[in-house]
Parts: structure tokens; sequence; C-alpha cells
């Protein structure tokens, strides 16, 4: 199932880690969610950008391959926390990353992300002998520092 916000619009919305509910069904519901994130900037009467993935919803442990799973302090009664995988493999437009405004934990989780884009998409390109193709995938996801 894939769930949507189309409210996106209407001011600041913040995503974030929150405690698996004690109910196991409905966790076993929320694990199998597939959400649509429109983050976006809009310029009244001018443009807008949207930025879209697909996530799926997944619990998060420290133990979990996630960019935050270090981060967790306790296992809230071993419930842990949940979280979300991108699942829409495409490098971020570098042109649009003013990485002045990002924090040490923010630049990781791009170059994590850009990582596992290679990481997966790399050898489908190689694989098809795609290499022109491969060539701008490796430079799109080389590591972005500060």
């Amino acid at each position: 199932m894939v769930t949507s916000n189309h409210d996106i619009v209407k001011g600041e919305r913040k995503l974030k880690r929150v405690r698996l509910p004690e109910d196991p069904e409905l966790v076993q519901r929320l694990l199998t969610w597939v959400k649509q994130l429109e983050p976006g900037f809009y310029k009244v009467g001018e443009y807008g950008i949207r930025h879209e993935d697909l996530v799926e919803v997944i619990e998060v442990k420290n133990s979990t391959d996630h960019p935050r799973a270090r981060q967790l302090v306790g296992t809230f009664d071993g419930r842990g926390v949940i979280g979300f995988r991108t699942l829409t493999l495409v490098p971020q437009q570098r042109e649009c990353i003013d990485v002045t405004l990002l924090d040490q934990s923010q630049l990781e989780h791009v170059n994590a992300y850009h990582k596992r884009v290679l990481d997966i998409i790399g050898p489908m390109l190689k694989s098809r002998g795609l290499d022109e193709d491969h060539a701008w995938l490796e430079n799109e996801c080389q590591p972005i520092t500060v």
C-alpha cells in the first residue's frame, strides 16, 4: 500500500522517528507501508520545486542498517522505533544541495544514500554494457564534502 500526504503546501512538516506502538498487529501493518514523501519549496506566484521519493517504513534498532540507527538511545522496552528507507534509487541533484546548510548527520545521510544508489544501480548498468551511464552515475554518487 502506498500512502501519500496531499497537504504538502500547508506549512512545515517534520517526519521523525517515533516509538513503535505496543500493539503487535498495528506494528505489523506499519511495517508494510510504503510512503510517498514530497518535500518542496514554493515561491508564491513564481514557481515550485518538489522532490518525491517512495520510502518503506522499517523498524530501526541499533543494529539496523540505517543512517540514524547508531544514534538511538535505548530500545523503548525492546520495541525500537520506526524509520524510513528510501526505495527510489536516483542520485540527489548535487547542484541543488547547499552543503553549508547540512549538519554532519545530514551529510552522512546523503553520502550513504548515494553509496547505496551506486552499489545497487551501478552493477546493473555495467552488466548491460551501459558504460557511459555508469560513469555518469559514479560521478553523481561521489561523496559530498564540505
